[in-house]
């Protein structure tokens, strides 16, 4: 019955070839079972049933040209699963260098299923060599017709960078991955600034991350919101790279500008990504000369923008150097004006940053007006004034020390 398999996944049908798949996974993982009882056993397994699964091992790439998704990335685990078995991988390796052809596939779910197989394979260093000659067949999917071929392209060649003995021929690639910054389809755009991230983690490739800071920067103003998100996020998280934020800082003001958007997924990311560049002091200070007009925004026309602002305004609140440039616009004080916000979002945020003031002694006075205020708007006929009244007594009710006010 078991040497019958390589002919059934050849077979015509679909759900046949499927199930030929799946029973010679099925087999594979046997092997785990008997580790759990003896290695006598494991080693009797091994005896009696690699002979047979190791000639099945190419037939495996018959189901890899499949027409079928299912079919095909279900052969494409099947080899991922099978390559962990370190007896296979010798076998694994032989079909190796057969890729090409799937990567020349006139079927771009065929090239495009073959890329990422490979990267499963690649976890395991012994099957590293055999695929390093194949990088150059994987590189000419970054042009490919097919969006979701380019796409799992630059996903795929960003995984193979993980590994050490293929990361030469990653770096040499690296151009060619950051044009697709400049895709005509989004979804690619994002998935090569993901790949951009995830290629700045690696110490040895973080440097070729440098020039393309000002690309995702220009990406701030994409005609889709996706891609935008996708770049403001990607600058920030770049920022965690110490040697990376000094290109970084010259793009603060598109931080800014992003915060005025007219999609609320950009603003929410612009507004976090300026808390998270807050935490670093070489960028912060960049964000000084931009406080003045963040504190004119508190009164911007628009409720949200007031609420992304006062949300930064909160961040900025926490250190030294922002904080005291803060307070010579607008001085503790003065912060009671806020706590009549229409907007119960806004409202939210200016009651936090009130009652954290008053909790640090920065505000000393308007106190008590600012409770006796939201209580009155509890019997206004208005219902954003209830809402707002609400707002305030809730936020000032999970600090304790107004307890004893608010029961007056």
């Amino acid at each position: 019955m078991i040497p019958s398999l390589a002919e059934l996944i050849k077979d015509k049908v679909s759900a046949v070839q499927s199930a030929a798949v799946s029973t010679l996974v099925r087999l594979a993982q046997r092997r785990e079972l008997y580790w759990c009882i003896t290695t006598t056993k494991l080693t009797q397994w091994i005896v009696e049933f690699r002979p047979v699964i190791s000639p099945l091992i190419p037939s495996l790439l018959e189901p890899l040209k499949s027409s079928d998704q299912e079919i095909r990335e279900a052969a494409s685990s099947a080899m991922a699963k099978l390559a962990e078995d370190v007896e296979l991988r010798e076998d694994i390796q032989r079909i190796i260098p057969l890729f090409i052809e799937l990567l020349r596939n006139t079927d771009s779910g065929v090239r495009s299923t073959a890329v990422s197989g490979l990267v499963k394979l690649s976890e395991h260093v012994e099957l590293c060599e055999a695929i390093r000659p194949i990088i150059p067949s994987a590189a000419e999917l970054l042009k490919d017709e097919d969006w979701n071929t380019r796409s799992r392209a630059v996903s795929a060649l960003a995984g193979l960078a993980k590994q050490s003995e293929l990361r030469e021929e990653i770096h040499l690639l690296i151009p060619s991955l950051l044009e697709l910054l400049k895709d005509k389809d989004e979804d690619v755009r994002n998935t090569t600034i993901s790949a951009i991230v995830k290629l700045s983690k690696d110490v040895e490739l973080r440097a070729t991350t440098l020039p393309t800071i000002a690309l995702l920067a220009g990406l701030f103003k994409d005609e889709s919101w996706t891609v935008k998100c996708a770049a403001i996020s990607g600058v920030t998280e770049l920022a965690e790279h110490a040697e990376l934020r000094e290109a970084i800082k010259t793009h603060i003001p598109s931080y800014f500008e992003s915060l005025k958007d007219g999609d609320p997924d950009v603003r929410s990311a612009a507004a976090s990504g300026l808390a998270k560049l807050a935490e670093h002091a070489e960028l912060r200070g960049e964000m000084c000369p931009a406080i003045p007009s963040l504190v004119d925004l508190l009164k911007d026309n628009q409720p949200y923008t007031r609420t992304f602002v006062a949300k930064i305004v909160q961040i900025l609140l926490n250190y030294s150097d922002t904080r005291d440039i803060i307070f010579q616009l607008k001085p503790p004080d003065s912060w009671l004006e806020y706590m009549h916000d229409s907007d119960a979002d806004a409202l939210h945020v200016f009651t936090e940053i009130f009652c954290s003031l008053v909790n640090k002694e920065y505000i000393h006075t308007g106190i008590l007006q600012a409770i006796l205020d939201a209580q009155n708007a509890l019997d206004d006929s208005n219902p954003s004034a209830r809402a707002r009244g609400a707002t305030v007594l809730l936020t000032m009710g999970k600090h304790g020390i107004y307890h004893p006010i608010m029961h007056l």
